[in-house]
């Protein structure tokens, strides 16, 4: 009986363990049922959790001494790069490369500019249309010029057709066509084309233009790296101080011959960039002589990293320094000595160039390199040039005009430009009057636009007779007639005016001369007279005229003096008894037979 009390008692004691063990089993754990006994695994799994948590503390302290310590190493590496970056980058070799890829760059790009495509032709066309306010020139509201002109680079043929309308109807047109050997024009003012010999000796062909081009890029950016490469060799600074970089470059009497040795040996070793230079100075084998060399000193501030000039200056002698400093950021002043040049403005892709030039004028240039748009203002003493344009989407408008105060002078110039067409207007104005040229010109690209000509029954302009030239200026003035009438008369009207005054001088030192040599007082009484023809005057060499007159001067006693009076006609018109003070313009009129009767002197 007591033996089973015993393990009564025993058996009690287990239990109660085994209740405490459910109990503690009962615990939920992630990823298990309440109540149930997780896997050996999750208890492991559990246990291992609590093992890290009690160690947790300590493991992240390593973590961040391990991160601080990257970090820290980082930083450190990067101030080593940036020193290491800032000695080399900016040392005053590498500026100079980095200067001379920026000037060889635009260098190319100017001369790529002017590689024109020579295998294309160009064909423009369109009209010319003047209008005036002008008296004078209102004939010109009529006209209208219309042209077509074909231009070949690669056979250097101009060929040229147009038509003068008054109105709708055509007063001269033809054919102006040029090309190596000859300049002809084929037009109504004469029946058979007239032609005219060129010498073409000094032209330059299509592939020698090219050629040019060619080699003067290679020569300019050759003679730059050669001196770049020479000037590495004399003595080159830099100092690092801050973020700015000093570099300091000099030639003297220390380094002139290793420079003069280290460019003649570049330039040797370039036979093309040889040859040039030859060919420029009219020399072989030329050198550079060390003796020709001029001391200098250049000293230049950039800020790191970008680059940016901060101060230069130039010193050749004491009388020859130039120089410029950054004023502000973006704001650039040059000297020459103590003088001050200009001011640059940098600001994203606008250029502003101002320019101060005492009392003769200023400068005053916005200029936009992505946009290619220039506005400013140009002024020299009592003269202003404005230049201003703008562009909308492929075009681009210019409008450049300039007036000038002291002669009450306008003119203005307007281009409304693209690839295919060109729109604008020329305006000339003084006061209120005013002469206007509106133009419109289409541009066509494209090969074998202009072909070869020949023209038959051309005559040799150099020997047409006089009849055969007066025939052509009489074509000519009827042509333009139409639009010029007043000034045509005007002109030809004063034209005789100046001829009626040379001939009043001539009847002047005929009736002197015929004084001296006479051995009687010639005119001795009030009222007499006596007379000289035109055609006297001119045989006896007392005038000189261009034009032909008939007429004569009469010469009369008036109150102890000489009177002068004129009758003259070319054929279109006449003045009849005029003296040298009555005589004028509107005293001139046109040409009848009235004249006929009082052209003869009567003591002939």
């Amino acid at each position: 009986m007591e033996e089973n009390k015993t393990n009564l008692g025993n058996d009690e004691a287990t239990n109660n363990i085994n209740v405490a063990n459910n109990a503690s089993n009962e615990i939920e754990v992630p990823g298990t049922t309440l109540g149930v006994n997780p896997p050996s695994d999750n208890v492991n799994t559990i246990n291992n959790e609590t093992n890290n948590n009690q160690v947790k503390p300590k493991n992240n302290k390593k973590k961040i001494i391990i991160i601080v310590s990257i970090i820290v190493g980082v930083i450190l590496l990067a101030i080593i790069a940036m020193f290491i970056y800032v000695k080399v980058a900016f040392k005053a070799g590498k500026y100079l490369d980095k200067k001379l890829d920026e000037f060889t760059t635009s260098v190319t790009e100017a001369f790529s500019a002017l590689n024109m495509n020579n295998n294309q032709d160009i064909r423009y066309s369109g009209t010319f249309k003047p209008t005036s306010n002008i008296a004078t020139f209102e004939g010109l509201n009529n006209a209208t010029i219309e042209f077509e002109a074909l231009y070949s680079l690669t056979n250097n043929i101009v060929d040229i057709n147009f038509d003068l309308l008054n109105g709708t109807t055509s007063t001269l047109n033809g054919e102006l066509y040029i090309d190596n050997e000859t300049f002809v024009l084929d037009s109504t003012l004469y029946e058979n084309p007239l032609y005219m010999d060129i010498d073409n000796s000094s032209e330059i062909s299509n592939e020698e233009l090219m050629n040019i081009i060619s080699d003067a890029e290679y020569f300019v950016n050759g003679f730059a790296t050669y001196f770049v490469e020479a000037l590495k060799d004399t003595t080159l600074t830099t100092e690092i101080a801050g973020l700015t970089a000093k570099y300091t470059y000099t030639i003297d009497d220390t380094n002139k011959e290793a420079f003069a040795n280290r460019m003649n040996e570049l330039i040797n070793s370039d036979e093309r960039f040889k040859e040039l230079l030859e060919e420029f100075l009219g020399e072989t084998n030329p050198e550079v002589n060390p003796e020709n060399i001029d001391d200098f000193t250049f000293y230049v501030e950039t800020s790191i990293p970008s680059g940016d000039v901060k101060i230069f200056f130039l010193v050749i002698d004491d009388e020859t320094i130039f120089s410029g400093e950054e004023l502000e950021s973006g704001t650039f002043r040059l000297y020459a000595g103590e003088e001050q040049l200009a001011d640059i403005t940098t600001n994203g892709d606008e250029i502003t160039f101002k320019m101060d030039m005492d009392n003769e004028g200023s400068i005053d240039i916005i200029y936009n390199e992505n946009t290619k748009e220039i506005n400013g203002t140009i002024t020299f003493d009592t003269a202003t040039l404005k230049i201003g344009s703008t562009k909308d989407n492929d075009n681009m408008l210019y409008i450049i005009s300039l007036e000038d105060t002291s002669s009450d002078v306008f003119m203005e110039i307007s281009a409304d430009t693209s690839d295919t067409v060109i729109t604008g207007y020329i305006l000339i104005k003084s006061g209120e009057e005013e002469i206007q040229l509106d133009y419109d010109i289409n541009i066509e690209y494209g090969s074998n636009l202009v072909s070869n000509k020949t023209f038959d029954n051309a005559q040799n302009i150099e020997y047409l007779t006089e009849a055969e030239q007066g025939q052509i200026e009489e074509n000519l003035m009827t042509a333009i007639e139409p639009f010029f009438t007043e000034l045509i008369e005007s002109t030809a009207k004063d034209a005789f005016m100046s001829d009626a005054y040379e001939i009043f001088n001539g009847a002047q030192s005929f009736f002197i001369r015929e004084s001296f040599i006479s051995d009687t007082t010639l005119l001795p009484n009030e009222g007499d007279s006596m007379c000289v023809t035109i055609a006297e005057l001119e045989n006896e060499y007392y005038v000189y005229l261009n034009n032909s007159y008939r007429g004569k001067v009469d010469i009369t006693r008036v109150n102890n003096t000489y009177e002068y009076r004129l009758t003259m006609s070319d054929g279109n018109y006449m003045v009849i008894n005029q003296t040298e003070n009555s005589i004028s313009t509107d005293s001139i009129t046109t040409y009848n037979e009235s004249f006929t009767s009082s052209e003869v002197c009567l003591n002939n």
